[in-house]
């Protein structure tokens, strides 16, 4: 606790600092986000003598960014990515525009630690951006025509571990998963939720082999498939579409012919929706599917927006999910 935490994707900037790709192309090579990283940690030098940062590249343009000073940071701090806004602690979807710029950070609350905890985050900001202009990764990226690493847009501080009850004592179940992306990892470490390994991203025969398996011991079992998200972002609305039919196919059809559907409900959603028009995350209302022989029908016939708004479940808050799926299988 102390430490500020922050998540990051690496972007590209054209030459009047406008953001033309919030993920540097998305498919960015680990050689190159770690050397990148390696090189801003050596170089920035922060007015703060006792301040220090960590870059720690994830998956493709994410990264971790970690702040550190002698006295605890506070996490009551504005964004740098444009994308989102902080409300109430958390990350909120903006529209998402064509003329897009690094923010400046801002202390959300007047107080020592926050006042000092956007003063590094600017520092880091304005330094690293001069260090990933002037860096090696950039020159050869540009000569094989890759879209450059010259900015990191930070959002979503966080200064201490979450006190939350573990998902099976809070519900008296078993609850386990299957997940692949640090932000789920992060979320079932947390929640204390035992992880099945199951291939890679796209391993979708695989995860519900896994699944349908796990379901011998678990009460519950959470998958998370990443694919429709990229496609929304990339704006490809086709490439999306036949994502979904993939998933619908490789995925659920190999899940329900290796579990009992009499015995095992089966809930599909999303946490968010990525418009491909807006090429971003919005709060839009996602469809929530519960279905299985103990599951009585109501009016929806597909698994669309339109359609869910003619089910029994109504419009619910994320929050209220798990518990709505728990009493829908009691009774």
């Amino acid at each position: 606790d102390g430490d500020l935490a922050l998540r990051g994707n690496f972007a590209t900037l054209d030459n009047e600092g406008k953001i033309i790709d919030r993920r540097a192309g998305r498919k960015i090579e680990r050689e190159d986000t770690e050397k990148i990283s390696k090189e801003i940690e050596k170089k920035i030098r922060f007015s703060n003598p006792n301040a220090s940062v960590v870059v720690a590249p994830t998956v493709d343009h994410r990264v971790i960014v970690r702040l550190r000073d002698s006295k605890p940071l506070s996490s009551e701090i504005s964004n740098t990515d444009p994308a989102y806004a902080r409300v109430d602690g958390m990350g909120i979807a903006k529209a998402v525009s064509d003329f897009m710029k690094i923010e400046k950070c801002i202390p959300l609350e007047q107080t020592e630690d926050a006042a000092s905890a956007a003063i590094l985050v600017n520092e880091f900001t304005e330094q690293s951006l001069e260090i990933m202009k002037k860096s090696d990764v950039n020159k050869q990226r540009s000569q094989k025509n890759k879209k450059l690493l010259n900015s990191i847009l930070l959002r979503d501080a966080g200064n201490k571990y979450p006190n939350v009850k573990p998902i099976n004592d809070l519900h008296s179940m078993n609850f386990s998963c299957i997940v692949d992306m640090p932000v789920e990892v992060g979320i079932s470490n947390i929640l204390k939720m035992k992880a099945f390994n199951a291939g890679g991203l796209t391993d979708y025969e695989g995860k519900a082999s896994v699944a349908a398996q796990a379901m011998e011991t678990e009460n519950a079992i959470y998958v998370h498939l990443k694919g429709p998200d990229d496609f929304g972002h990339d704006g490809d609305a086709i490439g999306k579409m036949k994502n979904i039919e993939e998933i619908d196919k490789r995925f659920f059809g190999t899940l329900l012919d290796h579990i009992d559907v009499s015995k095992i409900a089966v809930m599909i959603s999303a946490d968010h929706s990525t418009p491909c028009i807006y090429k971003g995350h919005s709060d839009d209302p996602v469809p929530l599917l519960i279905s299985g022989d103990m599951i009585a029908n109501d009016d929806a016939q597909r698994f669309t927006e339109a359609e869910a708004k003619k089910g029994a479940i109504g419009l619910i808050e994320g929050a209220q999910v798990v518990k709505t799926a728990i009493d829908f299988f009691k009774t």
